[in-house]
């Protein structure tokens, strides 16, 4: 998840066991993150983050093959910088590897996707605990690697 704490942006782990801020950027760590093994970490509750949030990514492409999926769930480490791996969890199709029992995978170029969508899953959203959905529609390659781009900054 992403929790947003004094304007900054910053990895939110909320669990059974902790919840923190984790930031691996020395310059968003003021002076009440503590230094833990190369990232700076904070202990907050939920009413200290103004924004909490999750970001989906999706994007649509056809595999050719019958019962699997127009649209893909694709998470950020799948994107490469030539494309995407896409993950089947439901058997193996034909000309995907193998990766685990009843999973598999194939490396997709970017050129072969069809539209991408982002989705941003609130809750939290200015300082208000809401569950709120919003998507940016159907948008382009190069508009979702952009969001892409900024999710990852938001994690650093």
């Amino acid at each position: 998840m992403i929790g947003k704490y004094k304007g900054e942006y910053y990895s939110y782990i909320c669990n059974s066991k902790a919840q923190v801020l984790v930031t691996r950027s020395k310059k968003k760590a003021d002076g009440s993150f503590e230094k833990d093994d190369g990232a700076y970490v904070k202990k907050a509750k939920d009413e200290d983050l103004s924004d909490i949030f999750e970001v989906k990514f999706r994007v649509e492409y056809d595999a050719k093959l019958q019962d699997t999926p127009l649209w893909w769930n694709v998470f950020p480490e799948d994107f490469t910088k030539f494309g995407v791996n896409l993950v089947f969890a439901e058997g193996f199709l034909p000309n995907w590897k193998v990766v685990d029992k009843f999973v598999c995978k194939k490396f997709i170029p970017y050129i072969e996707l069809g539209n991408c969508e982002v989705v941003y899953k609130y809750i939290k959203k200015d300082g208000i605990v809401q569950d709120i959905t919003e998507s940016t529609g159907i948008v382009s390659v190069k508009e979702m690697l952009r969001r892409l781009k900024e999710f990852r900054q938001y994690k650093r």
